[in-house]
């Protein structure tokens, strides 16, 4: 009361004033300091903004992301993880799958085992868009950039995984993981089986592969092995042209039949046998490979 009528008392000595105006700035610097160390609280644990949050009968809590909030209004699906944020469990399972068979590593009978019970329940008709479009991108990256396409066709198959992924998206949708996934791979067995004429004998030492793709061209050279990483064109399938049988379709020689620009080069082993390992158009002088093992790339820099 007494520093109230001070306020208006122009005749007090300055004394007094002084003394005043000093316990004023003094009283609201206490108050801003205060206010600073309850916002600095409350933000640093986060439970004080959600209380008061709360409490003011809001129906969503604006510090947790909304798919999480929609999240924990569901029964989690049976191959998720129980604790609610975190990817399904299959993600998890592309990621690994993604590093050991990009590189053609082992997968333990104790890890397969657990791969293939949460493959077994994932279900990709119950997959958010994100989920899917993420799983599509692994996928995708895991076919490109394998060094062995047939081991990692061969092992998604095992899992009962590959048709799961297919389904996932469109096989038609050209390039996309669905349509890489439903192609077949050129797959490899002893060569020189048959009775047919040898390559040797049927002069053929030199074929060729021509693409548009810089990143087909990457794909099918990666092997290590020299073994092609190739898809083998079917008939009747969706943009796969095999007039002349299922096979790997290559050119004799160095010229590139269809003038794509980028060629793949590859070595026809002498042993190979016509009808068994390789089909022969002499047409056309294309030269359809059947049997992985039959060639080998011949490292060279695109032209």
């Amino acid at each position: 009361m007494y520093l109230a009528q001070l306020t208006y008392n122009r005749s007090a000595c300055p004394k007094t004033r002084q003394l005043f105006r000093l316990c004023t700035r003094t009283v609201l610097a206490g108050l801003a300091l205060a206010t600073l160390f309850f916002v600095q609280t409350a933000f640093a644990n986060g439970d004080g903004c959600r209380e008061v949050y709360k409490n003011n009968s809001h129906d969503t809590d604006p510090f947790q992301p909304e798919y999480l909030t929609q999240s924990s209004r569901e029964e989690p699906s049976t191959y998720t993880s129980n604790e609610i944020g975190q990817d399904p469990e299959i993600v998890s399972v592309m990621l690994f799958l993604a590093k050991a068979l990009q590189h053609d590593l082992s997968i333990s009978d104790t890890d397969f085992l657990k791969i293939k019970s949460i493959v077994a329940q994932f279900d990709p008709r119950i997959l958010d868009p994100q989920t899917i479009h993420r799983l599509e991108y692994i996928a995708k990256e895991l076919i490109l950039h394998t060094v062995n396409l047939e081991h990692t066709i061969a092992k998604l198959d095992e899992l009962g995984l590959r048709e799961k992924l297919v389904k996932m998206g469109n096989p038609r949708k050209l390039d996309s993981a669905s349509h890489l996934l439903n192609k077949e791979p050129l797959r490899s067995y002893p060569v020189g089986q048959g009775g047919g004429r040898t390559a040797a004998q049927l002069g053929l030492s030199i074929v060729n592969h021509g693409t548009r793709s810089r990143e087909v061209y990457d794909a099918i050279t990666s092997s290590p092995s020299g073994e092609p990483n190739a898809f083998i064109s079917r008939a009747y399938a969706f943009r796969e042209n095999a007039n002349y049988g299922n096979g790997f379709y290559t050119a004799k020689g160095t010229d590139d039949a269809y003038n794509f620009g980028l060629k793949v080069y590859l070595i026809l082993d002498p042993n190979a046998r016509e009808g068994t390992d390789f089909i022969y158009v002499r047409l056309h002088q294309w030269v359809i490979i059947l049997n992985k093992s039959a060639v080998k790339v011949v490292p060279e820099s695109p032209n």
